[in-house]
């Protein structure tokens, strides 16, 4: 077996006829990190609902969000980022405003459920 320290990338070597050869050993990093990812997200989700209703997370769980993905590094040529237009700042206002109306919404609806079944 050999790792590349910089890459982390695994080998797999051997003796064969012709002398010493490696082949590349699968990596399942990427599926491993997105499996991670989908299943914080989804602890925080179950947290956010527990917490919506009223109930106490258990032990030392904390009701931390899930992680955010890291942001795209910008490139070096462009110049650094772009500043956004007058247009689409009101496009994401306006978007954010229709989440939130919605997120009460919900919030009001779980609500009215749990007042019922009480």
């Amino acid at each position: 077996m050999r790792l590349d320290s910089q890459t982390g990338q695994v080998s797999q070597c051997g003796w064969a006829a012709t002398g010493w050869s490696c082949k590349s050993a699968p990596d399942e990093r990427s599926a491993l990190e997105s499996e991670i990812a989908r299943l914080q997200r989804e602890n925080a989700a179950l947290k956010k609902s527990l917490l919506a209703r009223g109930i106490e997370l258990p032990g030392n769980v904390t009701a931390e969000a899930a992680p955010t993905p890291p942001a795209p590094v910008p490139d070096a040529g462009t110049g650094g980022a772009k500043v956004p237009s007058e247009a689409e700042l009101d496009r994401a206002i306006a978007y954010m405003k229709n989440v939130w109306r919605k997120l009460v919404d919900m919030m009001l609806d779980l609500q009215r459920d749990i007042q019922r079944r009480s």
